[in-house]
């Protein structure tokens, strides 16, 4: 009997110490898995995920501006605003340089309206001086009048996001890439925004449902006009990574431009992990592929 008994404690011993070790092991386990790595994809705003509607915006301006003797090509127009804008206030070189699609050189007057330095209000007052005083002077008054409404559009917040449309292709991949997951469930990607762009304009885009329905899917954004920063000097960059609490030398970092000044202001910092992908022309199907192979989705 004495021995059943032992056999019995000693059969109960063996199961509670196997028990004990499943347990142990298991915690073990717990306490040593690796959180999912997340990899951060920053996307510039105006030139990827959205752009603005040609029909749209002459339709705001005023179609009649647009009859007439003068009625030049974009290229041409663009040069004619900046010259005014220049007039009123001369290119400062201590200023960050910046171009346009067209290749112009950005008046000071916009990169200060943008690093929210200036109000849409405080430079149409400008204008609206200098254009009083132009009208005696200038070569075509129709030409003066198309310029002063081109700027007028550009400076009134509610008149410029109107005119501003979603591309459907990249909004359709940032939602891919929202909404990709690690093995374990977890997010695989931290989606930011860095974009130059005035305060009160993105104030009134950020309300819109078309655009929040994206914007507030982002962890963070950093805009131009609230931080009185601009792409593509570095300091934009140094400021939103700190900012977005990321470690483009130690994390993957993808960032999605358009223009490749952006790029290379963000490369000139150093950052061993950081990759840039350039956006041209809302080449969509372009982007995807190469997103495809960080393996973001």
């Amino acid at each position: 009997m004495l021995k059943d008994i032992s056999m019995y404690y000693f059969k109960k011993l063996v199961v509670t110490s196997l028990l004990i070790i499943c347990v142990t092991t298991e915690c073990l386990k717990a306490s040593f898995t690796l959180p999912s790595k997340k990899n951060n994809i920053i996307w510039d705003l105006d030139g990827v995920l959205v752009t603005h509607s040609t029909a749209k915006t002459v339709w705001t301006i005023g179609p009649t501006n647009f009859l007439g003797g003068f009625n030049p090509s974009g290229a041409r127009l663009e040069e004619c605003v900046f010259q005014l804008l220049n007039e009123i206030q001369p290119i400062d070189q201590a200023r960050p340089v910046l171009f346009s699609n067209y290749g112009n050189q950005i008046p000071g007057l916009m990169i200060d309206y943008l690093m929210g330095n200036l109000s849409g209000l405080e430079v149409k007052a400008l204008v609206k001086d200098k254009v009083s005083y132009l009208t005696t002077r200038y070569d075509s008054k129709r030409k003066l009048a198309l310029v002063h409404a081109i700027i007028n559009f550009i400076f009134t917040p509610l008149d410029f996001i109107s005119v501003i449309t979603p591309v459907p292709d990249a909004i359709k991949l940032f939602h891919q890439c929202q909404q990709a997951k690690n093995a374990d469930g977890s997010n695989k990607n931290r989606l930011f925004i860095i974009t130059n762009w005035d305060s009160a304009s993105f104030r009134l885009l950020a309300q819109d449902p078309v655009f929040s329905s994206f914007l507030d899917l982002c962890d963070d954004i950093v805009v131009s006009g609230f931080v009185h920063m601009i792409k593509p000097d570095p300091t934009i960059f140094t400021y939103a990574f700190r900012q977005f609490a990321i470690d483009p030398s130690n994390e993957l970092t993808l960032y999605i431009d358009d223009r490749p000044e952006n790029l290379t202001g963000a490369q000139s910092l150093g950052h061993t992990r950081l990759r840039t992908i350039h956006c041209k022309n809302f080449d969509i199907k372009s982007l995807k592929k190469k997103l495809k192979q960080f393996d973001v989705f």
